[in-house]
């Protein structure tokens, strides 16, 4: 989908300025996808009733591309609803011009797709900010599960947490790798149990494939490349940077910068052995 409008119209930082640039910026457009834009959810009407177009910019805006600074209004796709376990995640195509939605689950006919705003911990952190910041007390699936079930949930996610911290540190990286490798492995488990597909799950496999690249392991780098790739092509499409990236470097992993600070693990892509199952597979990869 298209933007509608783009933060670009907005050049104040004058609350006074922004509605009246925001004003002229949707003069220019059809009436009825003005009346369209009127009707999207404002979480500001009541605390700052004065400026309506800027509260619908701050409620609905999605950045046109990771840590853009420039973000976009898109009529459909600011009217698809929050879940704490998603079944679609969006992205900024540069190449189309277009944010696109991409299921990461099945999604039976009827069923609601969902996004997510904010992917946090606990459910008690996740609906704090997303009250906060946009005025909304999930109850999505996840969030309205019984007390002991929501409990266990929310303790596996904390977990995540701490294991996302834990692979994030270079130093560990490079001195740990085993401890490291042990830390990815619990998270897919995790991520396995809370059916968590969306860009946590890629994200997870980039970074087993930079720790076997950096450690020379290729046979196992290889595989968490493909991975990464197909994750990526799965819910960004072919035309997304990161994929483009990845075609090269998932047959030659030795391309790519993180490979080869050390040797601990050398192997040679030749070197993955054939496997009689994919539990065996399992084991071999996440270096059971």
């Amino acid at each position: 989908e298209a933007p509608l409008i783009t933060t670009t119209s907005i050049t104040s930082l004058s609350p006074t300025r922004t509605e009246f640039e925001l004003s002229e910026a949707l003069a220019s457009l059809p009436l009825d996808q003005q009346e369209a834009y009127i009707l999207l959810h404002n979480n500001h009407a009541e605390t700052d009733p004065a400026h309506p177009l800027a509260g619908i910019v701050r409620s609905n805006v999605y950045p046109l591309g990771a840590n853009a600074k420039v973000g976009g209004i898109f009529l459909n796709i600011s009217r698809i609803n929050h879940s704490c376990a998603p079944n679609a995640v969006q992205y900024w195509n540069d190449l189309l011009g277009r944010e696109t939605v991409y299921a990461v689950k099945p999604i039976d006919i009827g069923e609601e797709i969902t996004l997510s705003y904010y992917l946090g911990g606990s459910s008690v952190e996740r609906r704090q900010v997303l009250l906060e910041q946009f005025g909304f007390w999930c109850r999505c699936h996840l969030c309205s599960l019984p007390a002991d079930e929501l409990a266990i949930s929310d303790r596996r996610l904390e977990r995540a947490q701490e294991l996302d911290r834990l692979i994030g540190d270079p130093e560990r990286c490079e001195n740990e790798p085993d401890t490291v490798m042990v830390a990815c492995r619990e998270m897919f488990e995790i991520f396995e149990q809370e059916s968590v597909r969306d860009g946590r799950l890629a994200r997870l496999f980039y970074d087993a494939f930079q720790l076997c690249n950096l450690h020379s392991d290729l046979a196992r780098s290889q595989c968490f490349a493909e991975f990464y790739y197909e994750a990526k092509l799965n819910s960004e499409g072919a035309g997304s940077h990161n994929v483009l990236e990845m075609l090269a470097v998932r047959q030659r992993p030795q391309i790519h910068d993180s490979f080869g600070i050390t040797n601990r693990w050398k192997s040679s892509v030749k070197d993955r052995p054939e496997f009689a199952n994919v539990d065996e597979f399992r084991r071999w990869l996440w270096k059971y």
